[in-house]
């Protein structure tokens, strides 16, 4: 950035610039005064000025050692007044409805409550057989979609808790090992969709991926759902991939910004 221009900013426009440089910069690591000076364009005793009262007003941290630069709490607590207000079933059901249209089966929207998902929304599809769930249903989180989306993506509590349960085989397909289940968490981390193949309902095919807010936590959970007829096996990848693009979404338009 040219210096000349810079310096034709406004402070506050100055301090705004200095903020999302700041931002972009320290995804991985503190930054350095000298790398700020460098991506602003800014005098390093303007710099220094701005980051001094940043830092007063809690909007950047210093650390005492290295004496290199982060995003402070006030901006944390400014996002999290900005969000807190947010209705996830507001920003989910444009997406909801989107998926319901492209696939044709059911779309849903979940959230946990200890070891179970719970319906909170749903937008159904256009074909004649629908399922019997509704808002307000709840499934295990063990052998669902939606369920297994959530485990693999919440917190290492709230797996501990499920292995002190017993998992209980509904169908045939229903994993119940704590090692086999294991496994298919990691495939969901690493595919970013969770399948119930068959394993709540015998005829019954969903595929869900998660939806993380603006502090990386997770808050629910979305998918799509039909009989095997209507959400065939083939389809899986692509159908994946889609729900999983409208999960990505709606985390965004929470203010996550992770991938």
């Amino acid at each position: 950035m040219d210096g000349g221009n810079a310096e034709k900013q406004t402070s506050v426009g100055k301090a705004l610039r200095l903020l999302e440089v700041l931002g972009r910069l320290a995804g991985h690591q503190d930054v350095r005064l000298a790398d700020i000076v460098r991506e602003t364009g800014l005098q390093k005793p303007t710099a220094h000025r701005l980051l001094a009262e940043l830092k007063a007003r809690e909007f950047v941290e210093q650390d005492r050692e290295t004496g290199r630069y982060r995003l402070g709490r006030k901006l944390m607590l400014l996002s999290a007044q900005l969000y807190s207000g947010i209705d996830l079933r507001d920003r989910a059901r444009p997406h909801l409805r989107a998926l319901a249209e492209r696939t044709g089966v059911t779309a849903n929207l979940a959230v946990r409550d200890g070891n179970e998902i719970v319906y909170i929304d749903k937008i159904e599809g256009r074909y004649p057989v629908q399922l019997r769930s509704s808002v307000g249903w709840r499934g295990p989180l063990y052998c669902t979609a939606l369920g297994k989306a959530v485990l693999a993506f919440d917190g290492e509590e709230v797996r501990q808790a499920l292995w002190r349960t017993e998992l209980r085989r509904l169908t045939p397909q229903t994993i119940v090992d704590r090692p086999g289940l294991e496994r298919e968490l990691a495939q969901i981390r690493a595919q970013g969709f969770a399948v119930d193949e068959r394993e709540h309902e015998p005829e019954v095919r969903c595929i869900a991926a998660p939806i993380f807010d603006h502090f990386g936590e997770l808050v629910g959970a979305i998918s799509v759902s039909g009989t095997v007829t209507q959400l065939t096996r083939p389809m899986v990848p692509e159908i994946g991939q889609l729900v999983r693009d409208r999960a990505d979404q709606i985390s965004r338009s929470l203010g996550h910004g992770g991938n």
